[in-house]
Order: C-alpha cells, then sequence, then structure tokens
C-alpha cells in the first residue's frame, strides 16, 4: 500500500461493541462529541453507523481503508461471545491501530484473557476506584489524538460524572 496515502488518512474514532451494548455507547458518543470530535463510527448510534442498504463488513472494510482509526472497544460479557466484535478487535491489534478499551460491568481485566490484546492492555474499568483519574487520561489522550481544544474544566467534570455514573449501574441486554 502506498505510504503517503496511508498518512492522508482522516482520524476516525471507531467503537467496537456488542449491540446488545448500544446504551452504553451512544452514553460514549455523547462524551466524544462534548470533547468536540465528529469523526466517530459506532453501529448502533444513528448517524454514525452502517447506512440502510450497506453491507455490514463491506462499511467495516471501507472505515479501515479510508481513516486512522482509534478504536474504543466496550467490553461486556455480550462483546466478549461476538465473532464480529472480537474480529473488530482483531483488526485493529493486526493493523496496529491505537485503541483502548472499557471494560464493563461484571467483568474484569483478567476478562481480557484469550484476547488479542490480553489482560496487559491498560483499560478503563467500571469499578476502579481511580476512574475519575482515568477518564481524564481519557480526555487529554483524546484532545491530543485529535488536535483539540481542552473543554473548559468544570463542564468536563460534569460531563465526565454523568458518564461515570452511566458507566457504573450499565448493566448489558442479554
Amino acid at each position: 500500500m502506498d505510504t503517503d496515502l496511508e498518512l492522508n488518512k482522516s482520524p476516525k474514532i471507531f467503537i467496537s461493541h456488542s449491540s446488545n451494548d448500544a446504551e452504553i455507547a451512544l452514553a460514549l458518543v455523547k462524551l466524544l462529541e462534548f470533547l468536540g470530535i465528529k469523526d466517530i463510527f459506532c453501529s448502533s448510534v444513528a448517524g454514525y453507523g452502517i447506512p440502510v442498504g450497506e453491507d455490514i463488513y463491506q462499511s467495516i472494510k471501507h472505515e479501515y481503508e479510508e481513516h486512522e482509526l482509534f478504536m474504543i472497544c466496550l467490553i461486556s460479557p455480550e462483546y466478549l461471545h461476538s465473532y464480529m466484535s472480537l474480529n473488530e478487535m482483531g483488526a485493529a491489534w493486526i493493523l496496529k491501530n491505537n485503541y483502548l478499551t472499557f471494560i464493563l460491568s461484571s467483568l474484569t481485566e483478567k476478562s481480557l484473557d484469550g484476547t488479542c490484546i490480553g489482560k496487559n492492555n491498560i483499560a478503563i474499568i467500571w469499578n476502579d476506584k481511580d476512574i475519575m483519574a482515568r477518564m481524564n487520561e481519557f480526555k487529554d489522550k483524546m484532545i491530543e489524538q485529535f488536535c483539540l481544544l481542552p473543554p473548559n474544566p468544570n463542564r468536563w467534570e460534569d460531563e465526565r460524572n454523568v458518564f461515570v455514573r452511566n458507566l457504573n449501574s450499565y448493566q448489558s441486554v442479554p
């Protein structure tokens, strides 16, 4: 593949999740929108997913070909049992995309054993005592990755706290 073409790919967030976790995916999209990120692919959120009549596999392939993807994996029990989700994770790993994981309720970092990224990946975990600090690191990483201006600190804290409450109380729909 042409390296000049690779360098010209536009950055985009890819939220990899089980369709059963659409509610928390929407909460994450809203948080990213607050930070100023509009280039998001999230198949469960209207306006950010796959157009009607399009093939899901071809659409995802197109995202990888056209964009420098930053993968965010929302790991739930349903995610770990979804071939599609695990394929998305594997593609990010093979293509050496930057990625970050959110581990949803009822799971721990040990839940990543057996996945291509493994439990050594530093994840944001729903019940981490340092979750506010982890979320601040997440904000800083997104600002750096997408060359954004930092948000107002007070507004960020409010938005972050709402997301963390959603994350802590979230239950996957089996």
